[in-house]
C-alpha cells in the first residue's frame, strides 16, 4: 500500500476521535488507512467511517486468548496496526 496509515486511535469521545483523524489525514496529504472497530463492537467509529465516505477494504476478527481485556472499548476509534500486533 501507498500512502499512510493511523493506529491506533484513542480518544474519550467520537468528537475528540474525529478531530484526531481528519487533522492525521490533512496532515498525510495522501492516501490514508484507518482499522476500525467493527460496527457492532462500535457504532459510532461506524458513524465516522460512513460520515466521510470511507470504504472497507478488508474485516479481521478480533480474538483473546485468557478472556477479554479490561479496557475501554468505546474509547478505541482506530485499532493498532495489525502490522504491529
Amino acid at each position: 500500500m501507498d500512502g499512510f496509515k493511523i493506529g491506533p486511535l484513542f480518544a474519550d469521545d467520537a468528537s475528540a476521535a474525529e478531530s484526531l483523524m481528519l487533522g492525521l489525514v490533512k496532515e498525510a496529504g495522501g492516501p490514508v488507512v484507518i482499522d476500525v472497530p467493527e460496527a457492532s463492537a462500535h457504532p459510532t467509529a461506524e458513524g465516522i467511517v460512513q460520515r466521510h465516505g470511507l470504504t472497507e477494504v478488508f474485516r479481521c476478527a478480533r480474538m483473546y486468548t485468557g478472556g477479554r481485556p479490561a479496557i475501554a472499548l468505546d474509547k478505541v476509534f482506530g485499532i493498532t496496526s495489525l502490522e504491529l500486533g
